[in-house]
């Protein structure tokens, strides 16, 4: 099994969008976040055909990266996009991708 680990969003206040993250030809990744406090959110999304749509499991709930919920492992075969808004310290996104 091989991973690796790169941040889509470095450590920023700001807010920011990744980059679509190509995760067709992947097992599966994992997506985390640092220094989200209090009610800040990463949105996760999922590109389907042109249009980012919110992340979510098999009930329909919506999947966001919260200051409890910091990881999330996400099926390969799809292309994804995350979303942070301002936050009150740096926060980076990361992603580690699974093949094998």
């Amino acid at each position: 099994m091989a991973t690796n680990q790169m941040a889509v969003i470095p450590p920023q206040t700001a807010a920011k969008v990744s980059p679509i993250q190509d995760a067709r030809g992947c097992d599966a990744i994992t997506v985390s976040a640092d220094n989200l406090a209090g009610a800040e959110i990463v949105q996760l999304l999922v590109i389907a055909g042109s249009t980012p749509k919110q992340v979510t499991d098999i009930y329909g709930t919506v999947i966001n990266l919260t200051a409890v919920i910091s990881s999330v492992a996400l099926e390969g075969g799809a292309q994804y996009q995350f979303s942070k808004p301002v936050t009150a310290g740096p926060c980076g996104v990361y992603v580690s991708v699974k093949n094998g």
